[in-house]
């Protein structure tokens, strides 16, 4: 009776250790993700820091010509308008930056969750009874934080394509903008660069 006693509680100690191991492996992985995740969302970080800057300098060069072509007596209402949606568009994107950092707030705390849990299942060692009440509250807190982890990664690789689409919008606004000022032409500039690219192939 002992005998069979010691080797059920023996294969027990096996299974437990084996699902510790696993669960510890998962944890790291899921660290090694979030470790990953955080270096994109420096670069994007950097990237939308640049950004603003970039749309902020535009903003306050738009209002000097604004001022410029008013004091000369050459704004139009036509030329008002387009500063205005100019204006506007900038401001748009620089809100969509600002809900950023609602992700990185989300992103900090799965980091955190992962370092804790990683820490708490290597502390475990032999507290077997510890183990075994706690394996499927871990199980269903590593599944949730798997499924956020991969929400989160869609969330801002769609943001981030997002967001290069509208800066590059205000790139073509703001340079078909300018070419019209300059050469009083109503063809589009990325009309005309394709009409100089053809002719130089030819």
């Amino acid at each position: 009776m002992n005998e069979k006693l010691l080797s059920s509680l023996h294969d027990l100690r096996k299974l437990n250790q084996e699902q510790e191991h696993r669960k510890v492996k998962h944890w790291n992985e899921i660290g090694e993700q979030l470790e990953e995740l955080k270096e994109s969302s420096f670069q994007h970080e950097q990237f939308e820091n640049r950004t603003k800057e970039w749309l902020t300098k535009l903003d306050a060069n738009n209002l000097e010509l604004r001022k410029t072509l008013q004091e000369e007596g050459l704004l139009t209402q036509g030329m008002i308008e387009q500063l205005n949606h100019l204006t506007a568009s900038n401001q748009e994107i620089i809100q969509q930056l600002g809900q950023y950092d609602e992700l990185k707030g989300q992103l900090q705390h799965l980091i955190e969750v992962s370092e804790n849990m990683s820490e708490r299942m290597r502390g475990n060692g032999d507290k077997q009874d510890e183990v075994m009440d706690r394996l499927e509250n871990q199980q269903a807190l590593m599944e949730k934080t798997t499924r956020q982890l991969d929400n989160l990664r869609s969330i801002i690789y769609e943001r981030a394509n997002h967001l290069s689409e509208r800066v590059e919008e205000g790139y073509n606004l703001t340079s078909t903008f300018f070419y019209k000022l300059i050469t009083g032409s109503n063809q589009p500039l990325n009309m005309l660069m394709m009409k100089q690219e053809k002719e130089k192939k030819q």
